[in-house]
């Protein structure tokens, strides 16, 4: 048959005498979820991650605010739990329930309805519950469902429908389709279902965020790096670490801007060794922050660390001294063994405030390594000489000078109401089991240390529900 225009087969569930012709949310739709202590065990998301429930409902409403071939205008909010229930309809809270004791036959068979959505209008203005059948069915949160697992997420992306105004549509593998037959493929939208939403809720596309060009391309009010669109935009990220500027111009350079998290060159790990008993002279001077906050001390340590790798041959106790001061460098000492060089977390040892020779003494195991690390407070850089004395080594004599022990030659600096109110319930079944340097002290003090079951279906009762029917020889769930 030849159609002169495109059919589509979504149905709402009321109309009205508004812009659109039928009932929606005229503002965003807020929901909560009824708490699973509060609930009592009946309610308690059929043992599933409470965080992992919130998701699944969220990504069930997203799927509807952000179709492919069309602009939706439909926004949910989530507000948090409640002592509220899915089953009161005549309250002012959008609640979802979880019914884990016993399911109410008025809203379906317990191993054929998955989900009941009680969709009301006072006007032409929406409201909702939904309650989900955890006594028939086992719901999942996993992006690969078992053998008689329900996806939550499926489901709700289809309850979601019916939450922000839509019936059931004809067509097979639509998220709106009146049955259920395993996997996640609900998840995502059809056409039919994409065409639907728009209709209810029409929006207007604007155009894509550039986000180099100065230009608020999508007319939001915000442009370039300071529009959300362009979050994960390479013109909006600090992409070069180490080259001393400010990439993505968020006034933040190489390693102190958060883009740069994890990056080699902002990684804190050692860059030379240094032997036992030897002197060896270093600087942090044009080194690179990596680390501004250590756990064995509570001040702030933004200038750049020059850190060292130690292994002691036997145990005993050890010394680090570190001498010959330009400004406010501190000693920290790590349990490389524990967590890598240098991790901030395993600080075992920590210096004193100003510019004296610190002193660090500490007892090791054999074949033990550590990290030593010299780090400025609040921004400072100084070179200065650092020694470690090992048990059960012969002290050395000359001293050497480390433009970076480990042959490097660029200077030790790497780092690397209404009564007459519409209601209609839909319950769904499924039939398919399926240093800058401090000043001059006082300085700041540094202290010490699936089942078968159907989807929702849909008809018209003087209580305002809507229930679904499964057609027991077929095993193919259908709503009604």
């Amino acid at each position: 048959m030849f159609w002169l225009s495109a059919a589509w087969a979504y149905s709402p569930l009321f109309t009205c005498n508004n812009t659109v012709g039928y009932a929606v949310w005229t503002t965003d739709s807020h929901w909560r979820v009824e708490n699973a202590i509060t609930g009592g065990a009946r309610h308690h998301y059929s043992l599933l991650d409470d965080q992992a429930v919130v998701d699944a409902l969220t990504g069930g409403f997203e799927v509807w605010e952000d179709p492919v071939s069309c602009c939706s205008s439909f926004r949910h909010v989530y507000d948090g739990t409640t002592s509220a229930t899915g089953y009161n309809t005549n309250d002012s809270i959008n609640a979802i329930s979880f019914e884990e004791g016993s399911w109410d036959p008025a809203n379906g068979s317990v191993n054929v309805t998955i989900a009941v959505t009680y969709t009301g209008a006072f006007g032409c203005s929406l409201h909702a519950d939904q309650i989900y059948n955890g006594v028939g069915f086992d719901f999942t949160t996993t992006n690969s469902p078992g053998f008689g697992d329900t996806d939550l997420q499926s489901i709700a992306a289809h309850e979601h429908g019916h939450w922000l105004g839509l019936g059931h549509t004809p067509i097979n593998g639509s998220t709106m389709f009146a049955s259920y037959g395993g996997g996640i493929g609900p998840r995502s939208l059809g056409s039919d279902d994409e065409a639907g939403v728009c209709a209810l809720y029409p929006d207007t596309c604007g155009p894509d965020e550039i986000c180099d060009d100065g230009i608020d391309n999508d007319f939001d009010g915000d442009f370039d790096c300071d529009d959300l669109d362009c979050a994960d935009d390479g013109a909006c990220l600090e992409l070069q670490c180490s080259d001393g500027f400010d990439d993505d111009g968020d006034q933040l350079v190489d390693c102190a801007d958060p883009d740069c998290a994890g990056q080699p060159a902002c990684v804190c790990a050692a860059t030379s060794v240094l032997p036992c008993d030897t002197t060896v002279t270093g600087t942090t001077v044009g080194g690179v922050n990596t680390v501004q906050q250590w756990a064995c001390a509570n001040w702030t340590t933004t200038g750049p660390e020059k850190t060292y790798e130690v292994t002691f041959p036997q145990a005993g106790t050890a010394t680090v001294t570190v001498s010959n001061l330009g400004a406010d460098l501190d000693l920290f000492i790590t349990d490389d063994a524990n967590a890598g060089s240098c991790n901030p977390n395993f600080c075992i040892s920590q210096g004193s405030p100003g510019t004296s020779d610190e002193v660090r003494t500490f007892t090791i195991d054999a074949g033990e390594t550590i990290a030593v690390v010299l780090d400025g407070f609040q921004g400072a850089s100084s070179d200065f000489t650092i020694h470690v004395d090992c048990p059960g080594v012969t002290s050395g004599g000359d001293a050497d000078t480390d433009a970076d022990a480990d042959s490097d030659a660029d200077a030790d600096a790497d780092a690397d109401s209404d009564a007459d109110a519409d209601t209609d319930t839909d319950s769904d079944t499924d039939a398919d089991p399926t240093d800058t340097a401090d000043p001059a002290p006082p300085a700041p003090q540094e202290p010490l240390p699936t089942i078968s079951g159907e989807l929702c279906g849909c008809r018209s009762t003087p209580g305002g529900a809507g229930l679904l029917a499964l057609l027991p020889a077929l095993l193919v769930l259908r709503r009604r």
